[in-house]
């Protein structure tokens, strides 16, 4: 998949993520949607990285320092960067993903996903909100087709199922990176829900226990977009409670796309009163 690929999902209930196509390619995601050039195209080219390993959206000319963070390669993420992330946009996300887990039942399992929008250096990403998007996969039927073609041959016939999948619509994610560039951050990556799949799944799909963990989907999905941080975020329900495990994953590097994904050291802001 070099025109579309996947960002994020699980493999088993919680939802395929697919991008928009590359800056250059005609957008297939909605009705007329216009796609801007990639403006990390000077860096990635000059590092040599692959094409379909930088975030869409986003106008020509950004900051220099930003350029320079996404030139250099994901592969060396895990050794340098740790994740920090705003607990208010984690709340965000945990709120919409626990109405999302509410609707899923064993023939649809609805996926949650939304970006990741911040601010990195060397050492640090830092992920200071979210930013959601419509769901083009149940009414592009290219969206479908990717699917069909590219993802059931390789993952099985349970990605048949449109529910299973997200296509995030280009208008909403261009939106996301203009608005993210006009507040001096940068669309970091992706965040997505793993629900507790082998509790609330069909029958037959119950051996396959889903954690904060990458599945083989995941690894195959952010090794394809390789934005460099991707969050996983498991929902158990036990009783009338709700508990969560979250966890950074760095893509593997693209030229060891098997080699399984690194995980990022995670820390989340607590907003507790500390005395000095």
């Amino acid at each position: 998949m070099r025109d579309a690929e996947p960002l994020g999902g699980t493999a088993g209930g919680g939802g395929e993520v697919a991008t928009p196509p590359t800056s250059g390619s005609t957008p297939r995601s909605g009705a007329g949607s216009a796609q801007a050039p990639c403006r990390f195209d000077r860096e990635r080219a000059a590092v040599g990285t692959r094409q379909d390993q930088t975030p869409e959206g986003g106008d020509e000319g950004g900051s220099e320092g930003s350029d320079a963070w996404f030139g250099m390669r994901a592969s060396h993420l895990g050794e340098c960067c740790t994740v920090l992330i705003e607990d208010q946009a984690l709340d965000e996300f945990l709120e919409v993903a626990v109405g999302e887990y509410q609707r899923i039942t064993p023939e649809s399992p609805v996926p949650c996903f939304a970006l990741l929008v911040g601010t990195a250096d060397q050492a640090t990403l830092t992920v200071e909100r979210v930013a959601f998007g419509r769901n083009a996969c149940t009414t592009d039927p290219a969206a479908r087709r990717e699917f069909t073609e590219s993802i059931v041959p390789l993952f099985g016939p349970a990605y048949e199922n449109e529910t299973r999948g997200w296509w995030i619509d280009s208008h909403d994610l261009l939106r996301a990176s203009r608005e993210a560039e006009a507040d001096g951050l940068e669309i970091l990556g992706s965040v997505h829900m793993h629900p507790d799949w082998h509790r609330i799944g069909p029958l037959e799909e119950r051996k396959l226990i889903l954690s904060e963990r990458p599945t083989p989907m995941d690894q195959h999905i952010f090794g394809n977009t390789g934005w460099p941080v991707n969050l996983i975020c498991y929902l158990e329900r036990r009783g009338d409670v709700m508990y969560h495990a979250l966890a950074a994953w760095a893509p593997p590097p693209s030229e060891s796309p098997h080699q399984p994904c690194t995980e990022l050291p995670l820390r989340i802001r607590t907003n507790a009163v500390v005395a000095v």
